[in-house]
């Protein structure tokens, strides 16, 4: 479960289509971190809820038959309390292994360690034995890479051998956002210098969709311009009840609004121009920075906004959405920060969605400056669809206290699924 809660995946016909990766998913957050050096689709996401290794172990073959060089083995939270330590030993040895003869590298990834009076102090001893064990049979054994997380989680004053504050939700065992990003930073350390970065997210301003000539090109496009590379400002700052914008710096083509909430904010749209992060000499980028008071909602949203020409996406198209996001100051009770594509229909909307607000029980995101690419997974567009949004979402929960973000937003494209890599 501490997988599967990583992501979700459902198409229509079924009621509320949804596919996203979400806030309390350690691999959502090694795409981000990495930006996207791998190619992680929702599908390849195996995490069963209530697994033992013995039932991983058991469906090995849907796994090796998705032909991944590298697969994350995350398991023995449902082996600890029911196996001795031998029995636990040879059912992960056995998954592990089968992998390893199927050509694919195993990624270990050691169960958390749990908070309150969860474990006995039998088996604390024996998670911190089967930690052991797997830790040096990565490190005698060739092929095999092992992701040592608890460095991030763990409380090394308690004699329990906690996680610290904030890591597990309150049935102390499934990370919260904070416990998943720690976990995704981890192994973001591991993988970075095994594979090639992946090229640079560059838009240029003829990279704009065009049927005949450029079917792949970004569908936030208006008069002839593209509105991904966010130059220039003008753009639209919607008028909400206890909402100030401070400024007049949101890139032309754009929208900015918030959907339902009662707290006394202010949002400052500036730009960055010429553009500071590495590898960039020219172009601009959208920096958002908002301040809202306590006393407010548990959810409020605040979007940067662009509604692209449904005409240009046919029934049947495959689509995507994918920003360059840099947080530049440590977030206070930000919820989630959003790529949220949406489809509108008739019955039900369909969505997809990067680090999306899987939960309330997920918890705020950490409080710390990160920089990432957020890419949705792709979604197909249906016969009943009447209008397309792309919006990045600053989620807040301001019942309980201010809340706030400052980030920059660089390289916003909306793109079909070329036919080449289907």
């Amino acid at each position: 479960s501490i997988t599967d809660q990583n992501s979700k995946n459902v198409q229509p016909p079924t009621a509320s289509p949804s596919r996203a990766w979400y806030t309390d998913g350690y691999a959502t957050w090694l795409r981000i971190l990495t930006c996207q050096r791998i190619n992680l689709p929702v599908e390849n996401d195996f995490g069963v809820s209530a697994d033992t290794f013995q039932l991983m172990l058991a469906r090995i073959g849907a796994v090796i038959a998705a032909n991944p060089d590298y697969v994350i083995v995350e398991g023995g939270s449902n082996n600890i309390a029911v196996d001795s330590f031998v029995t636990m030993r040879d059912a992960w040895l056995a998954l592990v292994t089968t992998l390893r003869a199927a050509g694919i590298t195993p990624i270990v990834l050691p169960m958390p360690p749990r908070a309150g009076a969860t474990l006995t102090a039998a088996q604390v001893s024996q998670q911190q034995r089967f930690y052991n064990y797997q830790r040096e049979f990565c490190l005698n054994n060739r092929g095999y890479l092992f992701c040592d997380y608890l460095g991030y989680w763990l409380d090394q004053t308690s004699t329990a051998s906690v996680p610290l504050a904030g890591m597990v939700k309150a049935d102390n065992l499934h990370p919260t956002a904070i416990g998943a990003y720690w976990m995704g930073k981890a192994l973001t350390d591991l993988i970075t210098p095994l594979l090639p970065p992946r090229p640079s997210v560059l838009l240029s301003n003829a990279d704009i969709y065009d049927a005949t000539n450029n079917p792949t090109g970004n569908l936030l496009y208006s008069s002839g311009l593209n509105r991904g590379i966010l130059l220039g400002t003008g753009g639209t700052e919607t008028a909400n009840a206890n909402l100030t914008y401070n400024g007049a710096g949101l890139a032309a083509g754009m929208t900015f609004l918030r959907g339902t909430a009662t707290s006394t904010c202010t949002v400052t749209n500036t730009k960055e121009n010429p553009r500071t992060d590495t590898g960039r000499s020219s172009g601009e980028r959208q920096i958002i920075q908002i301040a809202a008071s306590t006393g407010g909602g548990a959810d409020e949203v605040y979007n940067l906004r662009f509604t692209p020409a449904i005409a240009d996406v046919a029934v049947g198209d495959w689509y995507y959405g994918e920003v360059h996001i840099d947080v530049t100051v440590a977030p206070t009770n930000l919820m989630a920060l959003e790529f949220h594509l949406l489809e509108t229909r008739p019955s039900n909307s369909q969505t997809a969605l990067d680090l999306a607000l899987n939960s309330s029980l997920a918890g705020a995101l950490p409080s710390v400056t990160w920089t990432g690419v957020l890419r949705t997974p792709p979604i197909q567009r249906t016969s009943d669809a009447t209008a397309l949004q792309a919006n990045i979402r600053a989620r807040l929960k301001t019942d309980a206290g201010a809340a706030g973000i400052t980030f920059k937003v660089g390289d916003m494209v909306v793109r079909k699924v070329s036919a080449d890599f289907t």
